[in-house]
């Protein structure tokens, strides 16, 4: 190898990475307690959720869960509970700590979320309900918003232990 070979590839080892490394369907569910007989689905009230969770798979691979679920309920009944657990494995190298929960936290996320929404509109489909509209979400929000609550925490902690 020549000098400058070693040393674009010591370059490339230092530029800061970010991918998918794979993607899958890690968990799903669809109950059903009542069969589309004569529903209204005008009526139905549908509540999407969002959870997400992560863990390091080692130094530089974190595993994103992204959980969708959907509770649609007619009269207060419940009339189908969906959960869509889709995951991925992204490498993360020579990133700083701060862009890492960013990452983590909006971009991969968002990656993941078409898939997920597709394999729940399907599953609704597939049980007989019309598809619904679930909008975009807005991971970059979602993430102020909890990095927010989290920064506010230790505050009112504070407060209540100083009265």
């Amino acid at each position: 190898m020549t000098q400058d070979n070693l040393n674009d590839q010591k370059m490339n080892n230092e530029n800061p990475q970010f991918a998918v490394v794979t993607q899958f369907l890690k968990d799903l569910s669809f109950e059903c307690p009542k069969a589309n007989v004569g529903i209204d689905e005008k009526d139905l009230e549908l509540d999407i959720a969002v959870g997400l969770a992560t863990k390091a798979v080692s130094e530089d691979v974190f595993e994103v869960s992204l959980k969708l679920t959907a509770d649609a309920k007619l009269q207060e009944k419940t009339v189908f509970l969906a959960d869509v657990s889709y995951a991925g494995q992204f490498i993360m190298k020579n990133i700083p700590e701060e862009q890492k929960e960013m990452l983590i936290g909006i971009e991969a996320p968002q990656l993941l979320f078409p898939f997920a929404r597709r394999i729940l509109m399907n599953v609704i489909t597939d049980a007989g309900f019309r598809s619904p509209q679930i909008e975009p979400i807005n991971f970059a929000h979602l993430f102020m918003q909890a990095r927010t609550q989290k920064s506010e925490a230790p505050a009112e902690k504070k407060k209540i232990e100083q009265q």
